[in-house]
């Protein structure tokens, strides 16, 4: 027992070390943490999310039958038998890189089981948020942020002359409640 704690601890350490290396440094991190456990619970709290007519379209009717079968009793599938354990660490790992005032970007694990690409990166904005990153923190995540990281900050992640810009209109204010974003 003594070398499991102390091998948590080591990893503790470490984990902090790199936190803060990349604070100092300014080096952005993108923290994919809308996955098992967000998604797990979101699904079994309400299952519908599943039945998207957008998926039924997007993967056609052969794929999108071989997906719905796979995700049939999800909560007995092999991919979600450590979800109990993402579900009581995830936020506080995703919540030291946001104390931690590290430069975040957003990505997403789009394509993983029950995490589909119409609703990944609303889902990864949310999970942030309920980690505790602020709204306004979490918008420009997902855009000023990641314009650079992509290579692309010179084209977008700002709204200025000269610079492509996809624009919304959202029920709400995301700068207070990203949860404005998915009704757009």
């Amino acid at each position: 027992m003594g070398a499991d704690r102390n091998e948590v601890r080591r990893a503790e350490t470490n984990a902090g070390v790199g936190v803060k290396a990349r604070r100092e440094k300014g080096t952005a991190v993108v923290v994919t943490a809308a996955h098992r456990a967000f998604l797990f619970p979101a699904t079994v709290d309400f299952p519908e999310r599943i039945d998207d007519p957008q998926l039924a379209e997007d993967f056609g009717p052969q794929i999108w039958q071989e997906v719905r079968s796979s995700l049939r009793n999800l909560q007995r599938l092999s991919y979600f038998s450590t979800t109990d354990q993402e579900i009581r660490f995830s936020k506080a790992s995703l919540g030291q890189w946001i104390d931690a005032n590290v430069t975040m970007g957003m990505g997403t694990d789009s394509g993983t089981p029950m995490n589909f690409h119409t609703e990944a990166l609303w889902r990864e904005m949310k999970a942030h948020g309920d980690a505790g990153m602020a709204p306004q923190r979490v918008v420009s995540a997902a855009t000023r942020v990641n314009a650079p990281i992509l290579g692309k900050g010179t084209e977008r992640g700002t709204t200025e002359p000269g610079k492509l810009a996809y624009i919304i209109v959202v029920t709400g204010i995301p700068l207070y409640a990203t949860t404005a974003l998915p009704h757009s």
